[in-house]
């Protein structure tokens, strides 16, 4: 059973200046409730400006964007786990977490971080950290602001291919115990091939969709012959799927 919000994404215009050519120009998206939707393509095509404009961070568009019926901006808040952790040095990881939920207590904040494998580090500085350690704080945090969705901005950029691994079979369970709605950025085949139940590839200015590929089989099935015939899939669309890696 879907838990995560519907999104509804119709963007009219998008320009970083007035004079400009438009980013977005008659952009629609729209994405299941509970379903996890890779958003690949090349550097630079609008990606995270999408993600920032689904947060509310940006509101500075002609069009409207809808989480369950509600304009974006007025609705709480997304989990957001952006390329690099930005963790805030001077607070301890738990007070990093209730930066984001003021209200948790303690035994919340525990529970939170032993999700993601962190028990028993709440206490520690984020300069204390692996680089791992503190990419699962920075979802942790995602978390408690907005268990139900999750925008993830290339979440495993900059990590070697192990910690790749192990964040990658981290979200995927969260996902299936959790069942969010999530907007996943990557310009990796494979994170769709292993998270996503639908991976739709960008391209162009002004953004469109070049491809819409669906990915039925539940991720707890997936076996690694199905992941890697989906990543060559993926990885053998036409540019601007060429620039992926």
């Amino acid at each position: 059973m879907a838990h995560g919000p519907g999104l509804s994404i119709a963007i009219a215009g998008k320009r970083f200046a007035a004079d400009a050519a438009p980013l977005f120009a008659g952009f629609r998206l729209e994405v299941a409730p509970g379903s996890v939707v890779a958003l690949l393509g090349p550097s630079g095509v609008g990606k995270s400006t999408l993600l920032r404009l689904v947060a509310g961070i940006d509101t500075a568009f002609d069009g409207r964007i809808a989480i369950d019926g509600a304009d974006a901006a007025a609705a709480p808040a997304p989990g957001f786990v952006f390329q690099d952790p930005r963790l805030l040095p001077w607070l301890t990881v738990a007070d990093n977490l209730r930066a984001a939920a003021p209200s948790l207590g303690r035994e919340a904040v525990e529970e939170a971080l032993a999700r993601v494998g962190l028990a028993g580090q709440g206490d520690a500085f984020p300069q204390q950290l692996s680089g791992g350690m503190q990419r699962r704080a920075a979802l942790a945090r995602a978390l408690v602001a907005n268990p139900g969705l999750l925008l993830l901005d290339e979440p495993f950029v900059s990590l070697d291919a192990a910690l790749v691994r192990e964040m990658q079979q981290l979200l995927a369970g969260l996902i299936e115990a959790g069942r969010p709605t999530v907007l996943l950025v990557s310009h990796a085949a494979e994170d769709a091939a292993r998270l996503a139940d639908r991976a739709v590839v960008l391209t162009g200015r002004p953004v469109r969709v070049a491809e819409d590929v669906a990915l039925p089989i539940p991720r707890a099935r997936r076996s690694g012959e199905t992941i890697a015939a989906d990543r060559a899939r993926l990885a053998a669309l036409p540019a601007p799927t060429g620039q992926m890696r």
